[in-house]
C-alpha cells in the first residue's frame, strides 16, 4: 500500500497501525499465522489499553524512507495490531510530542517541523514494514 491516513491520537502514547489497513479480510488462522511470523522475527507482543477500554495487541515495526506529508522520514517506528478488526491508524505522543503543525477547523494536519534528533521510535526487537508486508502478500495474496 503506497498511502493511507492516520489520526493524530493525543490521547495515545504510542503509534499503532491495525493489520486491517494493509488486508481487511483476515480469519484467525491468517492473523495467528501473521502473529507465528511476528514472534520469529524475535519481536514480543506489547498490549495496549485504548481510552475506550479496548484491548489491543502488536509487535513493533520500523518503517524507513517514507513521506508524512512533504517531511522524508528515515525511520517511522510503529506497532502492528493484530487483534484490531477495524481499519485504525493512529499517530500517538511518541511522534506527536517530536511535531510542529498548523492546523484550520475541519481541515488536515500540516506537519511543519519535526524534531528527528529526539525522536527515537520503538526501542523493542523491530521488524521491517518490507518483511511484514511482503509476509502479507505471500499470505492473503
Amino acid at each position: 500500500m503506497d498511502f493511507f491516513d492516520a489520526k493524530f491520537d493525543t490521547g495515545s502514547s504510542t503509534t499503532v497501525i491495525a493489520a486491517s489497513v494493509f488486508y481487511d479480510g483476515w480469519s484467525d488462522a491468517e492473523l495467528k499465522n501473521l502473529e507465528d511470523f511476528c514472534e520469529s522475527k524475535g519481536c514480543t507482543k506489547r498490549e495496549f489499553t485504548s481510552a475506550s477500554g479496548h484491548k489491543l495487541a502488536g509487535y513493533p515495526v520500523v518503517a524507513t524512507d517514507i513521506l508524512i506529508g512533504d517531511t522524508e522520514f528515515k525511520e517511522f517506528h510503529y506497532y502492528l495490531i493484530t487483534n484490531g478488526r477495524k481499519e485504525m491508524s493512529l499517530l500517538g505522543d511518541d511522534f506527536i510530542e517530536n511535531c510542529r503543525y498548523t492546523h484550520e477547523p475541519h481541515e488536515d494536519v500540516e506537519i511543519t517541523k519535526f524534531d528527528f534528533d529526539n525522536y527515537c521510535g520503538v526501542n523493542d526487537t523491530c521488524m521491517t514494514s518490507d518483511e511484514v508486508l511482503s509476509f502479507i502478500d505471500d499470505l492473503v495474496g
